[in-house]
């Protein structure tokens, strides 16, 4: 039997959220080591466990601006084969501490995937400007897939994904 075309985009987007990986790169700043934290999402009615991975610049000056890349890596498997490109999505990502706002990275796409492997997500981009002194957090938050506006959604609280300390 197979699914109906919205139901089976829902059930991908619940499995293209389950781990995400974030890279932030700025003109001259010292590059951290990468951690990862695990965030519980339900995804339209789909638990799903996140490793979350973001790699952002350990320092950074006011007026630096970082490129914010997102991928991910869906470990409960693709529901069923998916040619690349099948689902796009977009992530919010939580800026914290001496700064505030949400950053969304923009155009996270598959890569081709056989039924029940894990799928990759790649290409997601977003940008952020450092305006205040002091630590800037990074946590992940809503992913929305893009052709109908499917999301996963934070369960609990998520955890803090990167830290930048900006001077």
């Amino acid at each position: 039997m197979q699914m109906p075309k919205l139901g089976r985009r829902t059930a991908l987007l619940a499995a293209a959220a389950t781990m995400t990986t974030g890279l932030f790169a700025a003109a001259g700043a010292a590059p951290a080591m990468a951690d990862t934290v695990t965030v519980n999402y339900d995804c339209v009615g789909y638990p799903s466990d996140i490793a979350v991975t973001i790699d952002a610049p350990a320092t950074a000056g006011v007026g630096d601006t970082a490129t914010f890349e997102v991928s991910s890596v869906v470990t409960t498997g693709a529901p069923q084969d998916l040619p690349a490109g099948e689902v796009v999505t977009d992530m919010a990502i939580v800026v914290g501490g001496a700064q505030s706002g949400t950053i969304t990275a923009s155009g996270l796409t598959n890569e081709a995937t056989p039924a029940g492997q894990p799928v990759n997500m790649v290409g997601g981009e977003a940008q952020i400007t450092f305006t205040s002194a002091g630590s800037v957090t990074f946590t992940p938050s809503t992913t929305t897939q893009v052709d109908n506006g499917a999301q996963c959604t934070v369960v609990g609280e998520a955890p803090v994904g990167a830290t930048t300390v900006v001077s």
